[in-house]
């Protein structure tokens, strides 16, 4: 592989980044909207507005409410301070 393919698979895998930048976004973001931000940008990212608006929509669009984890749902009352660990009691 000469210095020239190794630049060219390196600029494709860039411009493939920034082509789907907005999905990206809106993965880590956790958008509610993410399959239909994805169609868009799949779509209509090529025309630059399409990919402007999923962009725009992935920055903006609401996300989904963080997941409660078991840790939060512990009362001091789970709390055995003689076995110096978490366990859970009948409520």
């Amino acid at each position: 592989m000469s210095g020239s393919d190794v630049g060219g698979t390196l600029l494709l895998g860039f411009l493939g980044f920034l082509y789907f930048l907005p999905f990206f976004v809106a993965c880590v973001r956790k958008c509610k909207a993410f399959a239909g931000i994805a169609v868009v940008n799949l779509f209509l990212g090529w025309t630059l507005v399409g990919w402007v608006v999923a962009l725009a929509w992935a920055a903006c669009g609401e996300v989904r409410a963080p997941e409660a984890s078991q840790a939060a749902e512990l009362s001091l009352s789970d709390y055995d301070p003689r076995l110096w660990k978490v366990t859970r009691t009948g409520k």
